[in-house]
C-alpha cells in the first residue's frame, strides 16, 4: 500500500502551534493550491487543504513560517471522525507531514521594497526578469 502525496502551496494563515497534554507539539495549517487549469469562465481556483505536522517539524515551522510563505511538503493522507455537540458524526481528512518539508522562501515585494534576508556572502542582489539565468545552490532547491 502506498499512502504519500507531495504538494506545494503557500500558507494561507500563520501556522498554528500547539502543545499536547503530554508536552509533544503540533501545528495544523492550511495550504492553498492553485489549481493549473482555469475553470470554464477563465478564473483560476485554489484549493484548501488541512495539514498537520508534529514534534520539531511543527516547532521549526512556527519559528520559521508565516502567511504567504510558499512550502513543499510530503504528507500522508489520514481520515478521522469525532462526534459533534449534536451527536452528528463528523469525518476529517488532513494530511500530515512525513519527514520534513521544504520551504521555498520567495521575495516578499511591498511598496516596491524588497524586505528580505541579506545574501549569502553580503553581494547586493537584484530582482529577477523572465528569461534571466538565478544563480541558485542544489542545496536550496526543494526537491
Amino acid at each position: 500500500m502506498l499512502n504519500n502525496c507531495s504538494f506545494v502551496g503557500r500558507l494561507s494563515k500563520d501556522v498554528d502551534m500547539r502543545y499536547t497534554s503530554n508536552g509533544k507539539a503540533v501545528t495544523n495549517f492550511t495550504l492553498a493550491l492553485n489549481r493549473p487549469v482555469p475553470d470554464q469562465n477563465g478564473v483560476r481556483h485554489a484549493d484548501f487543504i488541512r495539514c498537520q505536522a508534529w514534534g520539531k517539524t511543527a516547532e521549526t515551522m512556527a519559528d520559521n513560517l508565516s502567511k504567504g510563505d510558499m512550502i513543499a511538503i510530503e504528507a500522508r493522507v489520514q481520515t478521522r471522525t469525532y462526534e459533534d455537540k449534536n451527536g452528528n458524526n463528523r469525518f476529517i481528512t488532513e494530511f500530515v507531514v512525513e519527514g520534513f518539508p521544504q520551504f521555498l522562501k520567495v521575495k516578499k515585494w511591498e511598496n516596491n521594497q524588497n524586505h528580505q534576508q541579506a545574501p549569502k556572502n553580503n553581494q547586493q542582489q537584484k530582482p529577477f526578469e523572465a528569461g534571466e539565468p538565478i544563480d541558485i545552490e542544489d542545496d536550496e532547491l526543494p526537491f
